[in-house]
């Protein structure tokens, strides 16, 4: 049988908030440290994927979001926090179906790079890193 590492990873470490939730979701998408990992049911890990949900189309910028159009823009960046809005809104309205309380971690996929950017140099980060310039990073030890 062959036994995939993230769900290795996730049985071992981390906690079940309902017991039919048996899908492992990777909070940025790709690691699988314990901290990056959760389980969910199929419906939450599917909110929680990597796209955009925006296209443009004839002058205008569309927001889509679990099938539902969510509105046009004239600009992608109001597009893009249309869409992740509703992407938390129908997250935590799935975890409250499986457990009857809103989530304690509402960590998505899009608060990580490549989508993530500090606002500031002197912020923290997602991941708790200082975002620096490239030839800043360089040069520490």
């Amino acid at each position: 049988k062959i036994y995939y590492m993230h769900r290795l990873v996730a049985y071992g470490f981390c906690r079940r908030n309902c017991r039919e939730w048996n899908v492992v979701d990777h909070l940025d998408g790709k690691s699988n440290n314990w901290l990056n990992l959760r389980f969910v049911n199929h419906r939450m890990n599917t909110i929680n994927n990597t796209t955009l949900g925006i296209c443009f189309w004839d002058g205008w910028w569309f927001a889509n979001c679990c099938g539902k159009t969510l509105g046009r823009f004239r600009n992608s960046h109001d597009a893009i926090m249309k869409v992740q809005q509703a992407k938390r809104a129908e997250y935590a309205k799935e975890f409250w179906k499986g457990t009857g309380r809103y989530p304690d971690d509402s960590r998505m996929s899009f608060e990580f790079g490549p989508f993530y950017k500090s606002p500031s140099l002197h912020l923290q980060t997602a991941n708790g890193l200082k975002d620096l310039p490239k030839d800043e990073r360089l040069s520490r030890p």
